[in-house]
Formats: structure tokens, sequence, C-alpha cells
């Protein structure tokens, strides 16, 4: 449909700012946020196993090469951790005594990276039937909730904390589109496949970070178990609806 792709972008946009702009009215507890952490990490590493990683090495032209680009972005996720300190997975840490543009600077733009780097797999493909869009967004809403309550915590003016969550709701369609603009370009036709192996390394960063460190002394509740398996059952529901 000729209005498919528009309203995808405009969904995606819409979650960031809707779920940031919830925090200046509700506070999310951190029992309900870990919840939902898990369940968006164990969507995210579902489809990465029963989908993500079957595509890139079914049609991979050089599939050591792509195992190579996984690991980098593995690897270049927890370079971009260093700077974010873990607002990809649902951290906040607030530190009054430190100055509030010198700390949210360079996390913002290594939060920036990491929306724009997950957003480059998604050109050329539907966004309704695309696993990948599906786990961005419950991946998002998460992190827009953190954000905006680190922000609030610092003390970021309200104009700005909208300006940020703003460039925020708008760095994965900016991936989008410059991922349409790359596959058009004469020897960067596969780049499709080269963003999806560094979208694998980086998910597989998350997904597995963050269903660890919901754990407490190493132990699963019972309600996290559940809100894990639901996450996995609906990332297998493409290949199982597909076979």
């Amino acid at each position: 449909m000729i209005y498919e792709f528009p309203l995808a972008v405009l969904f995606l946009v819409l979650v960031v700012l809707l779920s940031g702009g919830l925090m200046w009215w509700f506070h999310i507890p951190k029992k309900q946020l870990k919840l939902l952490l898990s369940f968006s990490a164990a969507y995210l590493l579902s489809i990465t196993f029963s989908t993500i990683l079957p595509e890139v090495f079914d049609h991979g032209n050089n599939n050591k090469l792509h195992a190579i680009v996984i690991l980098g972005g593995f690897f270049l996720q927890i370079i971009l951790e260093a700077f974010s300190h873990g607002i990809e997975h649902g951290h906040y840490h607030i530190h009054p005594e430190k100055s509030a543009l010198g700390y949210i600077l360079p996390l913002s733009a290594s939060l920036y990276i990491h929306s724009f780097l997950e957003g480059l797999p998604l050109h050329g493909t539907n966004p309704i039937d695309n696993p990948i869009y599906w786990g961005i967004i419950l991946h998002n809403i998460p992190i827009a909730f953190a954000y905006v309550t680190l922000m609030l915590g610092l003390g970021i003016k309200k104009k700005l904390a909208w300006l940020f969550l703003g460039i925020f709701s708008i760095i994965t369609p900016l991936g989008w589109f410059t991922g349409s603009f790359l596959s058009n370009i004469e020897n960067l036709e596969n780049i499709h496949g080269w963003a999806l192996s560094l979208t694998i390394g980086i998910f597989l960063h998350i997904s597995t970070t963050i269903i660890f460190e919901t754990t407490e002394n190493h132990r699963y509740n019972l309600q996290k178990l559940i809100t894990i398996l639901i996450g996995f059952i609906l990332g297998l529901l493409p290949i199982l609806a597909h076979p």
C-alpha cells in the first residue's frame, strides 16, 4: 500500500514521543520497567536466532565476513555503552553532582548512534511484516521511559528534554532512509546483508545483557520467566506461521 511506509515511519516516531512524554505525568516502577525490558529482550533474541541469522547466512555471499561483522556489532555496542551508561537496556544513573549537559550529551550521542544503526536494515522490507521493525518498537519504549526519567532527574529543562527526545524519535527512521539511499549506490546493493549482520551483533549484546541483568542473585522469579517465555514465543511466530 502507498501509505504503508509513511505510516510505519510515523508510528516509529510517535511511539518514542508518547512513551517518553508520559514520564512527565506518570512514574513507571522499576519492577514493571524490568519486566518490559525482559519481554523486549526476549523478543529481540528470539527473532535474531529464528529470523535474522538464517536470512544472513542463507543469502550471504561471504559467511565468514558476515560472522566478523556480527562480532563487530557486538563489540561496537560495548564501546557505545561506555558513553551511554546502559540507557539502551533501561539503565539510568542520576548523578546530581555532575554537569547535566556534560552527562546527557555523550549519553545521547551514543544512544543516537545505536538507534541509527538499528534502522539501517529496515530498508527494502515491508515494515508491518518485518519482526525487526516490531523489535525496535518494543525496544524503544522502555528506552524512552528511562531516557526521560534520567533527564528529569538531572534537572534538564523541559524544552531541551523534548528536543533530545524528538531527535531520538527520528534517528531510527533516519537510519532507515540512509540504508535505502546507500542500497541504490553502485557496489553497495548488498548493504542490507551487512546492516543485518551489524544489527545481529547489537541485538545479541542488548538482549543477553538485559536478560542476565533481570536476575536477582542469579535466580529468576516466575513472573520474569513467564515474561521472557512470552517474548520468545512471539519472536518465533513468523517462522511458525510460515515454516
